[in-house]
């Protein structure tokens, strides 16, 4: 159990270490988000894992990127290049989904949450790998039939062009 929690801290160094050499979070935040993010993990470790726990999990990853983002504004340095912080909180929230649907795939909830994210977020490519899998799991429902479309019609008529 804790090889994994190992693994998935291990992971977040380089992230960790850019958001500090830009200076949008104090070496103390950063103690801080390794303490709860460690705490997060060995919850999702548990031999039967809870939904609230994935879903406390991402709402805290969701706030993290959100104030990383405003750090980034005030500090103006959405002028620069990106980074591996710019993308990595991200990548963690849709970990973070899948491994909760993978565990909680009968919750329509669950499955509508992260389209939900993946629209507001613009991820256009996690949405299509999104979709066919909620589908072919709950093809009666009929909340995901209308996501489905409506993201269809947006695709559809973003490619019209008129002569």
């Amino acid at each position: 159990m804790g090889d994994r929690v190992q693994k998935e801290l291990e992971a977040m160094v380089p992230e960790l270490q850019d958001l500090k050499s830009r200076k949008l979070f104090s070496e103390e935040e950063i103690r801080k988000v390794v303490k709860k993010r460690t705490d997060f993990e060995y919850a999702l470790q548990r031999r039967i894992p809870v939904l609230t726990d994935y879903l406390r999990y991402l709402q805290y990853e969701m706030n993290l990127d959100l104030l990383r983002r405003k750090r980034v504004h005030r500090m103006n340095q959405h002028l620069r290049k990106t980074s591996v912080s710019d993308y990595a909180i991200i990548q963690r929230v849709y970990v973070i989904f899948t491994r909760a649907l993978k565990k909680f795939s009968n919750d329509i909830n669950l499955w509508l949450q992260f389209i939900d994210w993946a629209i507001a977020i613009g991820a256009s490519k996690k949405i299509d790998r999104v979709f066919p899998k909620a589908l072919a799991l709950h093809p009666l429902v009929p909340a995901l039939w209308i996501k489905a479309d409506r993201k269809s019609t947006r695709l559809n008529s973003s490619h019209i062009t008129i002569s």
